[in-house]
């Protein structure tokens, strides 16, 4: 079983670390949470059984302790990534960090450097592709782009929506969709 310290209770961190940990109990333990909402810190704290020295309102509070965990999640804002990664590498922490590692790519490689120096690795995640709203966004172009007249490859949809807009201001250009043409 691998151990976390979570930084950052919000969406991400409290219903898809958080529930992942309580679904997959011999897989992943919470010891730590840093969390400055104090009815998020306390709730993850209650449903990880996680000590109160622990719980603390801001990350660099953690930093006091040796090492208590295999891993370091950083869920907080991208904007908030870098201080946190930085900090817990040098402790020795391995992290999983939300996508974007860093809002700057100076940023994000002195991240990477930074890791590859302790030897300890950094793992982007991409985890709203798993959220409900995307899921519900994905399934409604799933049904709007398989229909007879619209688009038959979905996995084409997003470049389709992305560019609708210079296929619509081509006069009459024509647009082939499951086998027939359509003009805009």
């Amino acid at each position: 079983m691998k151990t976390a310290i979570l930084i950052g209770a919000g969406e991400r961190g409290l219903n898809t670390y958080g529930a992942y940990a309580l679904k997959y109990k011999d897989k992943l333990k919470f010891v730590a949470v840093a969390e400055p909402d104090d009815y998020r810190r306390n709730y993850f704290k209650e449903n990880h059984n996680i000590e109160d020295k622990y719980c603390v309102r801001d990350w660099k509070d953690l930093l006091k302790f040796p090492k208590i965990a295999d891993i370091a999640i950083i869920a907080t804002l991208e904007n908030l990534h870098k201080e946190p990664a930085l900090a817990f590498l040098d402790l020795g922490y391995n992290i999983l960090i939300e996508k974007p590692v860093a809002p700057t790519i100076e940023d994000s490689v002195q991240i990477i450097k930074k890791a590859i120096e302790k030897d300890k690795y950094i793992m982007p995640a991409y985890v709203l592709r798993f959220s409900d709203f995307y899921k519900k966004n994905q399934r409604d172009y799933r049904f709007a782009f398989t229909r007879r007249d619209s688009i038959c490859y979905p996995r084409r949809a997003h470049w389709i929506l992305a560019h609708g807009s210079q296929l619509r201001s081509r006069k009459m250009e024509k647009v082939k969709r499951c086998g027939s043409y359509h003009s805009y």
